[in-house]
């Protein structure tokens, strides 16, 4: 997690449990979104994932595409914590969401984020 003022909201679903993270710190308003396999416990940032990026409207070129920390206004904080609230909340959009992470799980495209903690320290 990140310092300063920070907040996590959870989304259980079926299979993962989505972790919405924002955080401020000084003039910085971060935002990211982490699934965790419940069953595995593996846990990546789906920022980057098609779905994610298609459902809060980062078009191709923009700098979000890559990044898994998204640094936004106050403003476009504000919306994508609202944003997130209420796709998570759909039960529709979180079923259709768990069945792109286990294609891309399936595919090995998950960077294990606990793997990387521990490579790190």
């Amino acid at each position: 997690m990140h310092s300063q003022t920070s907040s996590t909201e959870e989304h259980i679903g079926k299979n993962y449990t989505i972790k919405v993270e924002s955080w401020r710190d000084q003039k910085k308003y971060g935002f990211s979104i982490v699934a965790v396999h419940r069953k595995s416990k593996r846990q990546s940032c789906i920022n980057t994932l098609n779905t994610i990026l298609s459902w809060f409207g980062i078009e191709e070129d923009s700098e979000l595409v890559s990044e898994s920390d998204w640094y936004l206004t106050r403003k476009k904080w504000s919306e994508y914590r609202k944003s997130a609230r209420e796709i998570f909340g759909n039960k529709k959009s979180l079923t259709y969401l768990e069945r792109q992470l286990d294609e891309d799980r399936s595919c090995g495209e998950w960077a294990n984020l606990s793997n990387a903690a521990k490579q790190n320290a």
